[in-house]
């Protein structure tokens, strides 16, 4: 994608000392507060910036959104604060500072949607249309076609071919007309037709390759229509091109094609390539026409701009298929600078139980790579090859260095079960608590502790000041059978907290913890100090109306 999602290293090295040189002083308690009461939400970071959102005091909620560059931090709010800092923006950067693990990352979010065929990216989109009809306003579409009856359709398919502007309605027009090909290309396969299937096939596949860039898929419906011919094209390829002249001049074809595709159709392609290579000579052929589109030997006079690591990946994929794992490593060996060629090539050595060269490149990888996805990635791949070649010390370390960065429960527990086989766990759990603690990752540290059943670690973390309610809730609940007197303290703490906010909702919220306060003491027989401690809150409270009003029927 054009544009660079990677967190740029102004946010990285983001500081609250940076945070006191801007804004005022209450602004910034106001937003350190809401971090701590984790309020929050939806919050996602690339490249220079980061977003999220706030309930306000009504039902609206606030949408931040903060920039920051060498020069200077800059944000925006839609609540009514006439400053340029407001709490909500302070909030935000606060979360980002302490809570990094909580944002979304849109590095990672596009490197997950670029590995989704057109089908499961429509599905997903279906989806969210369905749950929300109001995304519709928000996708390039035409909305009177949304409307629009079968026969109102059919009438506006007859004119297609004179019909110059590019756009939805085209892109329709387009998958009707070809449809009625792919209709009668299943037809000659139902009758076992399968060489004029392929012809008709062909040519639908062509075609829609030719129009593709000049219409709009923005609903992906034309990419899948287009995948599915393809597969079909490739099964009747199969069975009828015996003949190795007639098979190379359609790897030609293909090859062609494939090197100049930038629509999304180069994995498709690639199979189609190499599904229909089944002898050497074919696989040779198809190699010879890789080798010259990179050395430039091949139609030297003709200059096309390609990609040149999807030609690399084309000619692993034909070592791999034909088994030439010599040719496979040093190719991949010469372009190992491409992190995806590495966990090939990686791949590729552990199969063969080349284990010390895979983690060679691993650890060359995890040292050069400057994308934190990749970085990551290559990580955990290291610590699971350690692992799965029972080198548990070595897979413990590299699993920790992971957590270090991404603290992760799944390999919390990896980690323990690996120390654990070699009698070094207590040690590497403090480590980790200690890691844990220091860089104020208190969600992941509370969910730790109570995995590991360390109750009276969670109390005193859950007690200390400035702790997110979220975590003092947590903690609450999880002992209030086996530490009732300890969970009814927390409980009060956040009653305290909530009813020091001063509005109805967090009046509300406040009520709730009460009623599970009532409930402890109910089962400890203790209900007079229950009505001790509700009647001396009302007192205390008694100029706060709503409160009250919200209180009495506990009473």
């Amino acid at each position: 994608m054009a544009e660079d999602y990677q967190v740029s290293p102004e946010l990285m090295e983001l500081t609250e000392e940076k945070l006191e040189k801007i804004g005022q002083e209450h602004t910034r308690i106001a937003g350190s507060n809401y971090f701590r009461e984790n309020r929050i939400k939806n919050q996602m970071v690339w490249g220079r910036t980061m977003v999220g959102e706030i309930g306000g005091g009504g039902k609206e909620s606030y949408n931040i959104q903060v920039d920051v560059t060498e020069e200077k931090i800059t944000s925006t709010c839609n609540c009514p604060y006439a400053g340029n800092y407001c709490k909500h923006a302070f909030a935000l950067l606060y979360t980002w500072i302490r809570a990094q693990n909580t944002f979304k990352r849109l590095e990672n979010i596009e490197f997950i949607l670029s590995k989704k065929s057109a089908y499961e990216l429509t599905s997903i989109l279906m989806g969210m249309v369905k749950k929300d009809p109001h995304i519709i306003q928000e996708l390039p579409i035409d909305e009177k076609y949304l409307y629009e009856t079968s026969q109102e359709k059919s009438k506006r398919y007859e004119d297609f071919y004179r019909i110059s502007s590019p756009g939805i309605q085209q892109t329709q027009e387009l998958i009707e007309r070809l449809r009625k090909f792919h209709v009668a290309a299943v037809n000659y396969m139902n009758q076992e037709n399968h060489h004029d299937a392929a012809k008709v096939l062909q040519a639908v596949i062509l075609k829609g390759l030719e129009k593709y860039g000049e219409v709009d898929d923005s609903t992906g419906i034309l990419s899948d229509f287009l995948e599915e011919c393809i597969h079909l094209y490739s099964g009747c390829l199969l069975r009828t091109l015996k003949n190795l002249e007639e098979k190379k001049d359609v790897l030609k074809q293909i090859f062609e094609l494939y090197i100049k595709e930038t629509h999304g159709f180069a994995h498709s392609m690639m199979e189609l390539i190499t599904s229909n290579c089944s002898v050497h000579l074919e696989y040779q052929f198809v190699e010879e026409l890789c080798k010259g589109r990179l050395t430039g030997l091949y139609e030297p006079n003709q200059t096309v701009e390609y990609d040149r690591e999807k030609i690399i990946e084309l000619l692993l994929e034909l070592y791999h298929r034909e088994h030439k794992d010599d040719k496979f490593i040093s190719l991949a060996r010469q372009e190992v600078d491409s992190w995806r060629i590495c966990l090939k090539l990686c791949d590729k050595l552990e199969s063969l139980n080349r284990m010390d060269e895979a983690v060679r490149y691993y650890k060359r990888a995890v040292e050069e790579e400057t994308g934190k996805y990749p970085k990551l990635l290559m990580q955990k791949k290291l610590a699971e090859l350690y692992e799965n070649h029972n080198q548990k010390e070595k897979a413990m370390e590299a699993y920790i260095s992971y957590f270090d960065e991404r603290d992760d429960l799944e390999i919390y527990e990896k980690i323990k079960k690996l120390s654990s086989e070699t009698n070094t766990w207590e040690n590497t759990r403090n480590k980790l608590l200690i890691s844990l603690s220091k860089a104020g990752k208190c969600h992941t540290l509370i969910d730790a502790l109570l995995k590991e059943g360390d109750i009276n670690s969670c109390i005193k973390l859950a007690m200390m000041p400035n702790q997110s309610t979220k975590d003092i809730n947590k903690v609450a609940n999880a002992i209030k059978t086996v530490k009732p007197k300890e969970a009814i303290a927390l409980f009060k703490k956040l009653i305290n907290y909530y009813i020091a906010l001063k509005r109805r909702e967090d009046y509300t919220i406040a009520v709730a913890y009460m009623k599970d306060v009532k409930d402890i003491y109910a089962q400890l027989d203790e209900k007079q100090t229950w009505e001790k401690y509700i009647k001396r809150l009302i007192k205390q409270n008694a100029k706060k109306k709503v409160l009250v009003e919200e209180i009495s029927p506990l009473v």
